[in-house]
Order: structure tokens, then C-alpha cells, then sequence
């Protein structure tokens, strides 16, 4: 489950390490997204190889969807893949 300002990790070779969903695009009021749903992000930090090089900028804002999560007692991990 995702809320938002969850800040979740980058699974794809954008550049971006870490990021914050601001955002749940599907349906009016919908407060967690689940596997498969659409939510916007903005890019919290970047991959320190990557950071001179990457299109990706720090603050910027994309649409992406959560491609898996996993939760075990109070840890939650989340991957996340871009969609330009």
C-alpha cells in the first residue's frame, strides 16, 4: 500500500534513487494504491554515478506505477518504475 508521501525506491536505470509519491492517479479521494496502480512522484535523491549524466533532476515530478511491494512487520519496501 501506498499513501501519499511515502517515500519509495527506484527499480529502473532512470537515475533515481529514491522517491515520494505526492500523488494517486486513479479514482477521486482514493487514498492507497496497490500493485499495478498509477501515482505521480517527484525525485527526492539520485544515483550517485548517474547524477552528472541522468535527464532526471532532483524535484522533478513523473507518472509511474507500482510494480511490487513487500511488507514484513513495520518495514515496508516498494519498487517503483518510471512511465514517461
Amino acid at each position: 500500500m501506498v499513501q501519499k508521501g511515502t517515500f519509495l525506491k527506484v527499480i529502473d536505470n532512470s537515475g533515481a534513487k529514491k522517491v515520494c509519491c505526492i500523488h494517486i492517479v486513479k479514482g477521486y479521494r482514493k487514498r492507497y494504491a496497490f500493485i499495478g496502480d498509477l501515482v505521480i512522484v517527484s525525485v527526492k535523491s539520485l544515483r550517485s554515478k548517474r547524477r552528472l549524466f541522468s535527464r532526471i533532476k532532483k524535484g522533478r515530478s513523473f507518472k509511474s506505477f507500482n510494480y511490487s511491494d513487500k511488507t514484513k512487520l513495520s518495514f515496508v519496501f516498494i519498487r517503483i518504475v518510471r512511465i514517461f
